[in-house]
């Protein structure tokens, strides 16, 4: 079991509960080389390799996939808790399964167990990693391929809600319900914010912010928003929904992803006992208002001085 703690800066903080874990009791014959065969790729990390008889379990099963032609992907994932302080542990059991390895993660806190950033293209030679990906908290990441690296900035919502003059929402039905709802929480922190739509709607210029809210990406009349600020105004666009793959990847700056049920019934949306696209109308509100905390917190903002901007005709 593990409790996560989410910092100020975005960051995570992990405490576990693992005197035994079931996690640990996973034995070797309970790895089965026919759901080896039938899957296509083998996914690990270093915490199972912290105890046994967990620890040969995996290995066993990452050395069946890599023989066995299947793709092994491992995470480093170290936690001090998991190996007692003991980081040197963690980066032997570690080496010894990298020759199993052809998508490596690490984070910019384990790239040394590693032996540093300048020693990453000889790892990948020496064990034949085809890819490397270490991620750089709220800097992105940076990845490895071949005898090629590039790196990749952090994108965040909330400093492009904090650059733009204007920032705009549209969506449809429910969701523009939960769209409008956050553009009210905005203009309540001093933001101008407006909806597509409403009857004092002013333009979109290039030093604005577009927030295109659609679980599928396809709805034809936030797409169709979108297309046309982009071309009238080339300003920048978020999109936030669940398709990574809908029209809209090629006509936002970036996207933020909420992984959950969608028209589209996609297999790796997370599925809901609620009607319909329910769960993502609340996770988009929810959303919002995380994203307005945020802000409060950014500039130190008096929570009682809000209230100038709210609404006294009432």
């Amino acid at each position: 079991m593990a409790f996560v703690t989410l910092k100020e800066n975005g960051e995570r903080e992990f405490t576990f509960a693992r005197k035994p874990g079931a996690d640990m009791m996973l034995k070797e014959e309970d790895v089965k080389e026919s759901d080896i065969m039938d899957s296509v790729m083998i996914h690990a990390g270093s915490c199972s390799l912290s105890a046994q008889p967990v620890a040969s379990a995996t290995v066993k099963a990452m050395r069946l996939a890599h023989t066995s032609g299947k793709l092994v992907s491992f995470d480093v994932n170290y936690r001090n808790l998991m190996w007692n302080d003991d980081a040197g542990a963690c980066a032997g059991a570690v080496f010894d399964v990298l020759k199993y390895v052809d998508l490596l993660k690490i984070s910019e806190e384990e790239v040394d167990i590693l032996g540093g950033t300048e020693a990453i293209p000889q790892l990948m030679r020496d064990n034949e990693i085809a890819l490397v990906v270490e991620t750089l908290g709220s800097d992105g990441a940076r990845a490895w391929f071949g005898d090629e690296s590039t790196k990749i900035p952090g994108r965040k919502t909330k400093d492009a809600i904090l650059q733009a003059d204007q920032v705009f929402f549209v969506g449809v039905g429910r969701v523009m319900l939960s769209l409008q709802s956050i553009c009210k929480r905005l203009a309540h922190l001093g933001i101008r914010a407006h909806y597509v739509g409403e009857i004092t709607e002013p333009a979109i210029t290039e030093k604005d912010l577009l927030i295109v809210g659609s679980g599928s990406g396809a709805s034809l009349f936030p797409l169709g928003i979108a297309k046309k600020a982009r071309a009238a105004a080339n300003c920048r666009i978020v999109h936030i929904g669940s398709n990574p793959n809908s029209e809209m990847k090629d006509i936002a700056d970036f996207m933020v992803r909420i992984p959950v049920r969608t028209k589209l019934y996609l297999e790796d949306e997370i599925d809901s006992c609620q009607p319909m696209t329910t769960l993502f109308d609340q996770s988009l509100l929810l959303l919002g208002d995380t994203l307005a905390k945020m802000i409060i917190e950014e500039q130190s903002l008096d929570m009682k001085g809000l209230w100038k901007y709210h609404a006294n005709l009432e």
